[in-house]
């Protein structure tokens, strides 16, 4: 059974929220807004991975950009202690002269 919840906001904010459900692809408010909740929570539960405990265990996909003189850098980063890394996956971007590197974390 649906249950109608409501708010309140300014125009302007009112303005850019139907611009953001478009944006992203929702067909309606609802949806939109249920999404952006359940992740906006999930992610105050989780926290920021930059203020996680040092013995919290994270699985995940990092994706780095950096400039072909970079790539030195990212292979220290590669093999810092603690980054337990299961795959690499390294592109060239020709045309905007960067790379990307896809690690498997």
């Amino acid at each position: 059974m649906s249950r109608i919840l409501s708010f309140s906001s300014d125009r302007e904010f009112a303005k850019e929220l139907e611009s953001m459900i478009t944006e992203c692809g929702y067909r309606n408010r609802s949806k939109f807004l249920r999404d952006a909740s359940r992740h906006f929570a999930d992610s105050i539960r989780r926290g920021d991975i930059s203020s996680m405990d040092d013995s919290t265990i994270v699985d995940g996909t990092l994706v780095i950009h950096y400039q072909h003189d970079e790539e030195m850098r990212l292979m220290h980063v590669r093999h810092q202690e603690g980054l337990n890394i299961h795959s690499f996956h390294h592109n060239c971007l020709a045309d905007s002269h960067t790379c990307v590197g896809t690690i498997l974390l």
